[in-house]
């Protein structure tokens, strides 16, 4: 699994990756949302985002989710946060809010979780696809 992880919290930032890691989650950590914004653009492989929403002075973890899902549109994305959290309506959809502090056995249950699920949601898309062709197909050799 590739994960990025965006917080500009650098405790937080060093604790999460030490975690991921210790976990043998390939982990990007980004400190800053330009930061983030490079990995992004230089990379379409991720597996997941976990980002902080408040990112300091700049743009926001909404802005860097939105940015992430432009360049990878079914990106599982997991948001967290020391403050209110109502402002979730700025989320991109399908994601999930997690608040600070956190317990990272939580998170990565979380992210472990929601990439099974859209694991899981794939395949029955990719399934239902290949039933309607072969559908289409054997109604073309009748």
């Amino acid at each position: 699994m590739r994960l990025l992880l965006v917080d500009d919290s650098a405790a937080d930032l060093e604790l999460l990756c030490a975690a991921f890691h210790k976990l043998r989650i390939d982990v990007a950590c980004a400190d800053t949302d330009e930061a983030a914004y490079t990995l992004i653009r230089n990379r379409s492989d991720w597996d997941a985002l976990v980002v902080d929403l408040n990112l300091g002075y700049g743009t926001t973890g909404f802005d860097v989710a939105r940015a992430a899902r432009g360049r990878m549109p079914e990106l599982p994305v997991v948001y967290i946060s020391r403050y209110d959290i109502a402002s979730a309506e700025h989320a991109v959809s399908d994601s999930v809010v997690m608040p600070k502090p956190l317990r990272m056995p939580e998170l990565a249950e979380t992210v472990v979780a929601y990439l099974g699920e859209r694991a899981a949601r794939d395949d029955r898309e990719s399934d239902a696809q290949m039933s309607m062709s072969a559908e289409r197909d054997g109604d073309m050799h009748a």
